[in-house]
């Protein structure tokens, strides 16, 4: 038993109950939907198309659903989806952003824009600070898989490496342009130095307990050693 069914100039405006279910408003309003209320037993506070815009706030079939946004093929999503705690998925002229937590797992920032892939805070269980492709350089800060790992970066061909991987303190590595650097320390091993630059190899600091360094420079081999 309807309330108020009303046409007016091409609108529609329904208000009241509508089939044994309380439907506040409902309304057409020059190509524009707007549902505010109840539908179904499921308490929606408001849906709406306006201009090509779809509006959901409220929730939605026993699901926490603050709002719901599609904007000029921008969709954007903030509340909470399926018992997850989703504070921010949006799509934004081909970008991508979600932002909160989904299926469980702290997600605190994940964004597609441009090409451009970034994840900040934690994914799988893997506390994973940040993880980055930007026009093919790839960044990952932060912790991967239980592995405390810093920064690893491919940029433009360049692979860099600070931080800690495997258990092993591993403060640089770093491929740029056929050169590697390694500067820290790999397999409980202080490590200061290791390089590869044009065909030359340097290793400077302490291998197994030695105060070494080690260089090829041009088919030349140089090693210092310090054995206190």
């Amino acid at each position: 038993m309807p309330c108020c069914l009303i046409w007016w100039e091409s609108k529609q405006i329904l208000c009241g109950w509508f089939g044994g279910k309380n439907l506040l408003c409902l309304i057409w309003w020059e190509s524009k939907h707007i549902l505010c209320g109840w539908f179904g037993g499921k308490n929606l506070l408001c849906l709406i198309w306006w201009e090509s815009k779809q509006i959901i706030c409220g929730w939605f079939g026993g699901k926490n659903l603050l709002c719901l946004i599609w904007w000029e093929s921008k969709k954007i999503l903030c509340g909470w989806f399926g018992g997850k705690n989703l504070l921010c998925l949006i799509w934004w002229e081909s970008k991508h952003i979600l932002c909160g937590w989904f299926g469980g797992k702290n997600l605190l920032c994940l964004i597609w824009w441009e090409s451009k892939q970034i994840i900040c805070g934690w994914f799988g269980g893997k506390n994973l600070l940040c993880l980055i492709w930007w026009e093919s350089k790839k960044i990952l800060c932060g912790w991967f898989g239980g592995k405390n790992l810093l920064c690893l970066i491919w940029w433009e061909s360049k692979q860099i490496l600070c931080g800690w991987f495997g258990g092993k303190n591993l403060l640089c590595l770093i491929w740029w342009e056929s050169k590697q650097i390694l500067c820290g320390w790999f397999g409980g091993k202080n490590l200061l130095c290791l390089i590869w630059w044009e065909s030359k190899q340097i290793l400077c600091g302490w291998f197994g307990g030695k105060n070494l360094c080690l260089i090829w420079w041009e088919r030349k081999q140089i090693l210092v050693l310090d054995l206190m």
